[in-house]
């Protein structure tokens, strides 16, 4: 019988299952009957009532998976916002790049101008996103009263700005 990974329920669901594990450990269930009444693995019951014993219900309390969000980040705060500062505040050519729109490869120029540090295109595209920038093609910018020769093949990307940041 297969049951659903636990870690995918909500934090609350996995704390009530851990309490409820730590019940039914104490009025004398096994580690398998707990596993298989729970849905998980009774060596995960057992690790459970290991952290349950050392320092109580609080030591089961459900932590945050994986690496903390600004971890692995290439840019520090200070640099985000600077940068986020220039591209609301100035136009590429403002600032001697030579772009007639802020796209990721102008934002990626202009980082690696005040802060030294190269950027792909895809990080671009992380950090634009995380900063609520949108890229938006030409056809969604420009009025629909342009020739066809003009319309046609412009699949350059523009990024929109949303309620003055970036």
């Amino acid at each position: 019988m297969t049951h659903p990974d636990a870690r995918t329920l909500p934090p609350a669901a996995q704390a009530e299952k851990r309490r409820i594990a730590m019940t039914m450990r104490e009025v004398g269930n096994s580690f398998t009957a707990i596993g298989q009444a729970l849905g998980v693995h009774y060596m995960t019951v057992s690790m459970w009532w290991d952290r349950y014993q050392a320092g109580g219900l609080a030591a089961l309390a459900v932590h945050t998976r994986g690496p903390k969000p600004s971890v692995h980040r290439r840019l520090t705060a200070r640099q985000e916002q600077a940068i986020q500062r220039a591209i609301t505040d100035t136009t590429s050519d403002q600032v001697q790049l030579p772009f007639a729109l802020w796209t990721r490869a102008a934002i990626a120029q202009l980082i690696q101008r005040k802060c030294g540090i190269s950027m792909p295109a895809r990080t671009m595209s992380h950090h634009l996103k995380r900063w609520g920038c949108t890229a938006q093609t030409r056809s969604s910018v420009h009025t629909n009263n342009e020739p066809k020769r003009l319309r046609r093949g412009s699949s350059a990307t523009i990024p929109a700005f949303r309620s003055g940041r970036c």
